[in-house]
């Protein structure tokens, strides 16, 4: 299976057919299908396909490169958590987090993209309350490290009011 066979799959939204090959080659969970390197498990945490994400993260968690396909990036850094948490989607966020059952779950709330913000400024900044705090409450550190400021200094705080969902 090529990317560009796994492209025009995931474009058509043939997700049977990718869960096949997500399934017959492991290579394929890693394998960027467009020009943003989005994965798959991207696309479908994009389209809030929550049926496609379980199948996809249910194949992914076969392997020994489970983890290393979660924490695939995007160009922007994104993973498909990241994804999930700004579409506002609990189940594709607990789906994803709770695959890795041999780590840390913290270790997919902490990666960050190339803002150096965590799935949870994703939840933030799209005003999704719920799976900010489920993914809040997954955080190994409530103080520290990437689940409270960026790179550039700014909080969870400063995005949710930046977006007008203080109040909500």
């Amino acid at each position: 299976m090529t990317a560009l066979d796994l492209y025009h799959l995931t474009l058509e939204g043939k997700w049977s057919e990718v869960v096949k090959a997500y399934k017959e080659n492991a290579t394929n969970h890693m394998m960027p299908v467009n020009s943003d390197e989005d994965t798959a498990l991207h696309v479908a945490a994009n389209d809030n396909n929550t049926d496609a994400v379980e199948q996809l993260v249910r194949e992914i968690k076969q392997t020994s490169l489970a983890l290393e396909s979660l924490k695939q990036k995007s160009v922007a850094g994104d993973t498909a958590l990241h994804c999930a948490a700004f579409i506002g989607s609990l189940k594709m966020c607990k789906c994803i987090i709770e695959a890795d059952h041999h780590h840390q779950r913290h270790v997919l709330i902490e990666e960050c993209n190339e803002k150096g913000e965590a799935p949870l400024f994703s939840a933030a900044v799209s005003g999704h309350k719920e799976v900010f705090f489920y993914l809040q409450s997954c955080c190994a550190d409530q103080s520290l490290g990437p689940c409270r400021r960026t790179s550039d200094g700014q909080t969870v705080l400063h995005r949710a009011i930046s977006r007008d969902y203080f109040g909500q």
